[in-house]
Protein backbone atom coordinates (compact mmCIF):
# COMPACT_ATOMS: atom_id res chain seq x y z
CA UNK A 1 0.00 0.00 0.00
CA UNK A 2 1.31 3.42 -0.94
CA UNK A 3 0.76 5.48 2.24
CA UNK A 4 0.49 8.76 0.38
CA UNK A 5 -2.26 7.83 -2.08
CA UNK A 6 -3.80 4.69 -0.58
CA UNK A 7 -3.41 2.81 -3.87
CA UNK A 8 -1.92 -0.66 -3.97
CA UNK A 9 1.40 -1.11 -5.79
CA UNK A 10 2.85 -4.18 -7.45
CA UNK A 11 5.91 -5.03 -5.33
CA UNK A 12 6.74 -8.20 -7.25
CA UNK A 13 5.39 -9.92 -10.35
CA UNK A 14 5.76 -13.70 -10.29
CA UNK A 15 6.67 -15.38 -13.55
CA UNK A 16 5.21 -18.75 -14.39
CA UNK A 17 4.82 -21.24 -17.18
CA UNK A 18 1.85 -19.93 -19.12
CA UNK A 19 1.48 -23.16 -21.09
CA UNK A 20 0.60 -24.93 -17.81
CA UNK A 21 -2.86 -24.39 -16.32
CA UNK A 22 -1.64 -24.64 -12.72
CA UNK A 23 1.31 -22.30 -13.33
CA UNK A 24 -0.24 -19.57 -15.42
CA UNK A 25 0.85 -16.09 -14.35
CA UNK A 26 -1.82 -13.59 -15.46
CA UNK A 27 0.42 -10.52 -15.33
CA UNK A 28 3.05 -12.07 -17.64
CA UNK A 29 0.72 -13.14 -20.44
CA UNK A 30 0.86 -11.54 -23.93
CA UNK A 31 -0.40 -7.96 -24.19
CA UNK A 32 -0.28 -7.42 -20.41
CA UNK A 33 2.30 -4.72 -19.68
CA UNK A 34 2.11 -4.42 -15.89
CA UNK A 35 5.50 -3.62 -14.34
CA UNK A 36 6.91 -3.84 -10.84
CA UNK A 37 6.18 -0.57 -9.04
CA UNK A 38 2.98 0.19 -10.98
CA UNK A 39 -0.12 1.33 -9.07
CA UNK A 40 -3.37 -0.64 -9.34
CA UNK A 41 -5.96 2.09 -9.93
CA UNK A 42 -9.17 0.12 -10.53
CA UNK A 43 -10.66 -3.32 -11.20
CA UNK A 44 -13.52 -3.59 -13.71
CA UNK A 45 -14.06 0.16 -13.39
CA UNK A 46 -14.19 0.16 -9.57
CA UNK A 47 -11.49 2.27 -7.92
CA UNK A 48 -9.41 0.34 -5.40
CA UNK A 49 -7.84 1.99 -2.38
CA UNK A 50 -6.90 0.85 1.12
CA UNK A 51 -8.41 -0.19 3.47
CA UNK A 52 -10.56 -1.97 0.87
CA UNK A 53 -9.31 -5.59 0.67
CA UNK A 54 -7.59 -6.01 -2.66
CA UNK A 55 -9.00 -9.53 -3.06
CA UNK A 56 -12.61 -8.40 -2.60
CA UNK A 57 -12.76 -7.08 -6.17
CA UNK A 58 -11.49 -10.39 -7.55
CA UNK A 59 -14.09 -12.68 -5.94
CA UNK A 60 -15.70 -15.11 -8.40
CA UNK A 61 -13.43 -13.97 -11.25
CA UNK A 62 -11.29 -17.11 -11.72
CA UNK A 63 -11.15 -17.97 -15.41
CA UNK A 64 -13.04 -14.81 -16.39
CA UNK A 65 -11.72 -11.75 -18.19
CA UNK A 66 -11.19 -8.82 -15.83
CA UNK A 67 -10.14 -5.29 -16.78
CA UNK A 68 -7.54 -3.65 -14.56
CA UNK A 69 -6.27 -0.11 -14.80
CA UNK A 70 -2.66 0.57 -13.78
CA UNK A 71 -0.37 3.55 -13.82
CA UNK A 72 3.22 4.41 -13.02
CA UNK A 73 1.94 7.24 -10.81
CA UNK A 74 -0.78 7.28 -8.11
CA UNK A 75 -3.62 8.78 -10.18
CA UNK A 76 -5.84 8.07 -13.14
CA UNK A 77 -4.12 10.46 -15.53
CA UNK A 78 -2.61 8.46 -18.39
CA UNK A 79 -3.47 5.10 -16.81
CA UNK A 80 -3.26 1.93 -18.93
CA UNK A 81 -5.94 -0.76 -19.15
CA UNK A 82 -5.26 -4.47 -19.50
CA UNK A 83 -7.48 -7.53 -19.68
CA UNK A 84 -6.35 -10.32 -17.37
CA UNK A 85 -7.77 -13.73 -16.43
CA UNK A 86 -7.29 -14.43 -12.68
CA UNK A 87 -6.16 -17.83 -11.38
CA UNK A 88 -7.52 -19.64 -8.33
CA UNK A 89 -4.20 -19.86 -6.49
CA UNK A 90 -0.76 -18.28 -6.59
CA UNK A 91 0.74 -21.24 -4.69
CA UNK A 92 2.53 -22.77 -7.68
CA UNK A 93 3.91 -19.38 -8.75
CA UNK A 94 5.34 -18.77 -5.28
CA UNK A 95 6.71 -22.32 -5.18
CA UNK A 96 8.46 -21.92 -8.55
CA UNK A 97 9.94 -18.60 -7.43
CA UNK A 98 11.24 -20.14 -4.18
CA UNK A 99 12.86 -23.08 -5.99
CA UNK A 100 14.44 -20.95 -8.73
CA UNK A 101 15.73 -18.48 -6.13
CA UNK A 102 17.35 -21.31 -4.16
CA UNK A 103 18.86 -22.78 -7.32
CA UNK A 104 20.32 -19.41 -8.27
CA UNK A 105 21.75 -18.88 -4.75
CA UNK A 106 23.42 -22.30 -4.81
CA UNK A 107 24.86 -21.75 -8.27
CA UNK A 108 26.21 -18.29 -7.43
CA UNK A 109 27.73 -19.46 -4.13
CA UNK A 110 29.55 -22.36 -5.79
CA UNK A 111 30.60 -20.74 -9.09
CA UNK A 112 28.12 -22.95 -10.92
CA UNK A 113 29.66 -26.19 -9.64
CA UNK A 114 26.70 -27.33 -7.50
CA UNK A 115 23.06 -27.79 -8.47
CA UNK A 116 19.87 -27.71 -6.42
CA UNK A 117 16.85 -30.03 -6.55
CA UNK A 118 13.72 -29.63 -4.44
CA UNK A 119 11.49 -32.69 -3.98
CA UNK A 120 7.99 -31.48 -2.92
CA UNK A 121 6.61 -34.98 -2.39
CA UNK A 122 7.26 -38.58 -3.36
CA UNK A 123 4.21 -38.81 -5.61
CA UNK A 124 3.70 -37.91 -9.26
CA UNK A 125 4.28 -34.19 -8.73
CA UNK A 126 7.52 -34.89 -6.87
CA UNK A 127 8.76 -37.25 -9.59
CA UNK A 128 8.05 -34.64 -12.25
CA UNK A 129 9.80 -31.87 -10.32
CA UNK A 130 12.76 -34.13 -9.53
CA UNK A 131 13.13 -35.13 -13.19
CA UNK A 132 12.91 -31.52 -14.41
CA UNK A 133 15.70 -30.44 -12.06
CA UNK A 134 17.95 -33.49 -11.66
CA UNK A 135 18.61 -34.38 -15.29
CA UNK A 136 19.29 -30.75 -16.19
CA UNK A 137 22.01 -30.54 -13.52
CA UNK A 138 23.47 -34.05 -13.54
CA UNK A 139 26.81 -32.82 -14.93
CA UNK A 140 27.51 -30.64 -11.87
CA UNK A 141 30.21 -31.48 -9.29
CA UNK A 142 27.55 -31.81 -6.61
CA UNK A 143 23.83 -31.58 -5.87
CA UNK A 144 21.82 -30.37 -2.90
CA UNK A 145 18.68 -32.51 -2.56
CA UNK A 146 16.09 -30.51 -0.61
CA UNK A 147 13.20 -32.54 0.85
CA UNK A 148 11.88 -29.87 3.22
CA UNK A 149 8.08 -29.70 3.37
CA UNK A 150 7.96 -33.01 1.50
CA UNK A 151 4.37 -34.26 1.60
CA UNK A 152 5.16 -37.93 1.00
CA UNK A 153 3.17 -40.18 -1.29
CA UNK A 154 4.90 -43.33 -2.44
CA UNK A 155 8.02 -45.10 -1.18
CA UNK A 156 10.83 -43.13 -2.89
CA UNK A 157 12.50 -46.06 -4.65
CA UNK A 158 12.86 -44.34 -8.02
CA UNK A 159 14.39 -41.25 -6.41
CA UNK A 160 16.99 -43.35 -4.59
CA UNK A 161 17.83 -45.45 -7.65
CA UNK A 162 18.63 -42.31 -9.61
CA UNK A 163 20.67 -40.73 -6.82
CA UNK A 164 22.67 -43.94 -6.26
CA UNK A 165 23.66 -44.49 -9.87
CA UNK A 166 27.42 -44.95 -10.25
CA UNK A 167 29.45 -44.04 -13.29
CA UNK A 168 30.66 -47.23 -15.03
CA UNK A 169 32.54 -46.07 -18.12
CA UNK A 170 33.35 -43.30 -20.54
CA UNK A 171 33.09 -43.29 -24.34
CA UNK A 172 35.24 -41.31 -26.72
CA UNK A 173 33.84 -40.42 -30.15
CA UNK A 174 36.17 -39.50 -32.97
CA UNK A 175 34.93 -35.92 -32.72
CA UNK A 176 33.50 -34.01 -29.76
CA UNK A 177 33.22 -34.58 -26.04
CA UNK A 178 33.25 -37.92 -24.30
CA UNK A 179 29.99 -39.31 -22.97
CA UNK A 180 29.16 -41.53 -20.04
CA UNK A 181 27.46 -44.75 -18.99
CA UNK A 182 25.04 -44.45 -17.29
CA UNK A 183 24.44 -41.15 -19.01
CA UNK A 184 22.33 -39.90 -16.07
CA UNK A 185 24.73 -40.81 -13.25
CA UNK A 186 25.93 -37.91 -11.09
CA UNK A 187 29.70 -38.07 -10.66
CA UNK A 188 29.82 -35.74 -7.70
CA UNK A 189 28.89 -35.12 -4.08
CA UNK A 190 25.42 -35.11 -2.53
CA UNK A 191 23.89 -33.33 0.46
CA UNK A 192 20.30 -33.64 1.69
CA UNK A 193 18.28 -31.00 3.57
CA UNK A 194 15.29 -32.12 5.66
CA UNK A 195 13.00 -30.51 8.22
CA UNK A 196 10.16 -31.22 10.62
CA UNK A 197 7.57 -30.71 7.87
CA UNK A 198 8.83 -33.66 5.79
CA UNK A 199 6.82 -36.81 6.46
CA UNK A 200 5.90 -40.26 5.16
CA UNK A 201 7.91 -40.54 1.92
CA UNK A 202 9.59 -37.36 3.14
CA UNK A 203 10.80 -39.38 6.15
CA UNK A 204 11.84 -42.34 4.03
CA UNK A 205 13.95 -40.39 1.54
CA UNK A 206 16.42 -38.93 4.09
CA UNK A 207 16.42 -42.28 5.96
CA UNK A 208 17.51 -44.11 2.81
CA UNK A 209 19.88 -41.25 1.93
CA UNK A 210 21.72 -41.85 5.21
CA UNK A 211 21.56 -45.66 4.98
CA UNK A 212 22.99 -45.65 1.45
CA UNK A 213 25.81 -43.31 2.52
CA UNK A 214 25.03 -40.77 -0.19
CA UNK A 215 26.01 -37.81 1.99
CA UNK A 216 25.09 -35.90 5.15
CA UNK A 217 21.54 -34.89 6.04
CA UNK A 218 21.29 -31.29 7.25
CA UNK A 219 18.41 -29.55 9.04
CA UNK A 220 15.83 -30.72 11.58
CA UNK A 221 14.45 -34.09 12.62
CA UNK A 222 11.74 -35.12 10.16
CA UNK A 223 8.06 -35.38 11.06
CA UNK A 224 8.03 -39.10 11.93
CA UNK A 225 4.92 -40.11 9.98
CA UNK A 226 6.28 -43.11 8.10
CA UNK A 227 3.31 -45.44 8.21
CA UNK A 228 1.57 -46.85 5.17
CA UNK A 229 -2.00 -46.56 3.94
CA UNK A 230 -3.53 -48.29 0.92
CA UNK A 231 -7.17 -47.28 1.00
CA UNK A 232 -9.58 -44.69 2.32
CA UNK A 233 -13.20 -44.75 3.45
CA UNK A 234 -15.35 -41.96 1.95
CA UNK A 235 -17.68 -39.99 4.23
CA UNK A 236 -21.04 -38.47 3.32
CA UNK A 237 -19.69 -34.93 3.85
CA UNK A 238 -17.04 -35.43 1.19
CA UNK A 239 -14.21 -36.24 3.60
CA UNK A 240 -12.33 -39.51 3.95
CA UNK A 241 -10.96 -41.66 6.76
CA UNK A 242 -7.63 -43.48 6.44
CA UNK A 243 -6.04 -45.97 8.79
CA UNK A 244 -2.49 -47.37 9.11
CA UNK A 245 -1.97 -50.71 7.38
CA UNK A 246 1.79 -51.30 7.41
CA UNK A 247 4.73 -50.04 9.45
CA UNK A 248 8.43 -49.49 8.86
CA UNK A 249 11.13 -51.93 10.07
CA UNK A 250 14.84 -51.27 9.71
CA UNK A 251 17.35 -53.98 8.79
CA UNK A 252 18.17 -54.55 12.46
CA UNK A 253 14.66 -55.85 12.92
CA UNK A 254 13.42 -52.79 14.84
CA UNK A 255 10.37 -50.58 14.38
CA UNK A 256 11.78 -47.31 13.12
CA UNK A 257 11.04 -43.73 11.99
CA UNK A 258 7.32 -43.73 12.90
CA UNK A 259 6.90 -41.34 15.85
CA UNK A 260 10.67 -40.78 15.81
CA UNK A 261 11.59 -39.16 12.53
CA UNK A 262 15.02 -39.11 10.91
CA UNK A 263 17.72 -37.33 12.89
CA UNK A 264 19.98 -35.13 10.73
CA UNK A 265 23.75 -35.56 10.73
CA UNK A 266 24.15 -31.78 11.02
CA UNK A 267 21.32 -30.14 13.02
CA UNK A 268 20.38 -26.65 11.79
CA UNK A 269 17.15 -24.87 12.71
CA UNK A 270 15.51 -22.25 10.51
CA UNK A 271 14.47 -19.80 13.22
CA UNK A 272 11.35 -17.80 12.29
CA UNK A 273 13.00 -14.41 12.77
CA UNK A 274 15.82 -15.33 10.39
CA UNK A 275 13.41 -16.68 7.78
CA UNK A 276 11.35 -13.47 8.06
CA UNK A 277 14.53 -11.55 7.27
CA UNK A 278 15.01 -13.59 4.10
CA UNK A 279 17.66 -15.94 5.46
CA UNK A 280 17.77 -19.73 5.10
CA UNK A 281 20.35 -21.13 7.57
CA UNK A 282 19.71 -24.73 6.49
CA UNK A 283 20.40 -24.01 2.83
CA UNK A 284 23.36 -21.81 3.74
CA UNK A 285 24.90 -24.65 5.78
CA UNK A 286 24.27 -27.14 2.98
CA UNK A 287 26.07 -24.84 0.55
CA UNK A 288 28.98 -24.52 2.98
CA UNK A 289 29.25 -28.30 3.44
CA UNK A 290 29.05 -29.29 -0.21
CA UNK A 291 31.31 -26.47 -1.35
CA UNK A 292 34.01 -27.78 1.01
CA UNK A 293 33.43 -31.34 -0.23
CA UNK A 294 33.82 -30.29 -3.85
CA UNK A 295 36.96 -28.33 -3.03
CA UNK A 296 38.67 -30.86 -0.75
CA UNK A 297 37.55 -34.08 -2.45
CA UNK A 298 37.18 -33.32 -6.17
CA UNK A 299 35.70 -36.18 -8.18
CA UNK A 300 37.56 -35.82 -11.45
CA UNK A 301 37.26 -37.90 -14.60
CA UNK A 302 40.15 -39.30 -16.65
CA UNK A 303 41.03 -37.49 -19.84
CA UNK A 304 40.92 -39.14 -23.26
CA UNK A 305 43.91 -41.53 -23.52
CA UNK A 306 46.23 -41.43 -26.52
CA UNK A 307 45.42 -43.82 -29.32
CA UNK A 308 47.74 -46.86 -29.55
CA UNK A 309 50.31 -46.74 -32.33
CA UNK A 310 50.61 -50.03 -34.22
CA UNK A 311 54.02 -50.93 -35.60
Amino acid sequence: IDPGSGYYRFAKIYSGENWSKSRRAPLTEPAVGVKTGDYLISVDGVELKAPENIYSLFENTVGRQVTIKVNDKPNDDGAREYTVVPVSSEGQLRYMDWVSTNRRLVSEATDGKVGYVHVPNTGYFGLNEFSRAYFAQVRRDGLIIDVRHNGGGMIPEMFMERLDRKLLSLWAPREGKMWRTPNTALHGHLVCIADEYAGSGGDALPFYFKQMGLGPVIGNRTWGGLVGIRRSVPLMDGGVVTFPEFAFINLKGEWDVENKGVVPDIPVDNLPNLVAEGQDPQLERAIEVIRKKVQDEPMTLPSRPTYPIKR
